[in-house]
């Protein structure tokens, strides 16, 4: 039988460990916590998932490259957001292709 002592600090590190391979994926900062440019970025990318890119978003079936995001931001894709939305997505995509 494993100690609880054991037991409870392996299932905290395999959280941290676990945590931290979350933001591996395009995610910015997992330090002491992300300033407000992170936190731009990831939300931008929620917001490009979730609004333009979903199962049945219109550019669902489309890969997001530099030339994709640079029509996104002309605002070709006539999407709906709220000006928080907007300046998330901006930030992201901004970033993400050095535009």
């Amino acid at each position: 039988m494993i100690p609880l002592r054991k037991l409870t600090s392996g299932a905290a590190l395999t959280l941290a460990i676990a945590s931290g391979v979350a933001f591996a994926s395009g995610s910015e900062g997992f330090s002491a916590g992300p300033n407000n440019a992170a936190r731009l970025y990831n939300t931008g990318k929620l917001v490009y998932a979730d609004k333009f890119s979903c199962g049945t978003c219109p550019l669902a079936s489309k890969p997001l490259n530099a030339e994709l995001a640079r029509e996104v931001l002309s605002g070709k894709s006539k999407m709906a957001l709220s000006n928080d939305e907007q300046a998330a997505l901006e930030s992201y995509l901004k970033r993400r292709f050095k535009i």
